[in-house]
């Protein structure tokens, strides 16, 4: 068990913590996100990985969140640049994604993600929120429930993406999701 305000990885890093848990500090800005990893260059990064650990965000540690005032504070968040052709590869595997106060993994533009054995409780927004265009998902074996807020998924094209693409690739199977209200 670790308390963690944030971690940043550079794209080609290979974050490995079965076991491993990360608690979100009590009353942590509102900005603030778990793990976030993004890539700004003409080519495309190198594979991140990100294994075996378990977010913890402390929902009810850090204050009003259930109007938005915590919205942005992802527990995984992944960028790619939509001013630059490359695209950030990432994989998530055996994630667990917890008490958060806004999605369990947040995807922007310019990313090719893969995400698999992914286990999400009591998540405020969705256990996966795709926002912007350029970005492909693969999405295999999720598992989300909640008895407060929601569990889904969302995927969206805009923002635009590198040269003001929308167009948005998504593969979902093997997922279980169930919300509180």
């Amino acid at each position: 068990d670790y308390e963690l305000s944030s971690v940043t990885l550079p794209p080609g890093v290979t974050l490995s913590a079965r076991g491993a848990r990360f608690h979100r500090p009590a009353g942590s800005a509102s900005t603030t996100v778990g793990i976030a990893v993004s890539h700004h260059d003409d080519s495309d990064s190198q594979g991140t990985l990100i294994e075996g650990v378990t977010l913890d965000g402390r929902r009810d540690e850090q204050g009003s969140f259930q109007n938005d005032e915590l919205t942005n504070a992802h527990l995984v968040a992944l960028h790619g640049d939509a001013d630059r052709a490359g695209r950030l590869h990432v994989a998530l595997e055996s994630v667990g994604l917890e008490s958060s106060t806004a999605s369990g993994v947040f995807l922007g533009p310019g990313v090719d993600a893969t995400l698999c054995r992914l286990h999400g409780a009591d998540l405020w927004r969705d256990l996966v929120t795709l926002r912007g265009g350029g970005t492909r998902v693969d999405a295999r074996e999720l598992d989300a429930s909640a008895s407060l807020g929601t569990t889904g998924l969302w995927f969206d094209g805009q923002p635009a993406g590198y040269g003001g693409t929308h167009r948005i690739d998504v593969t979902v199977s093997d997922t279980q999701l169930a919300s509180g209200d």
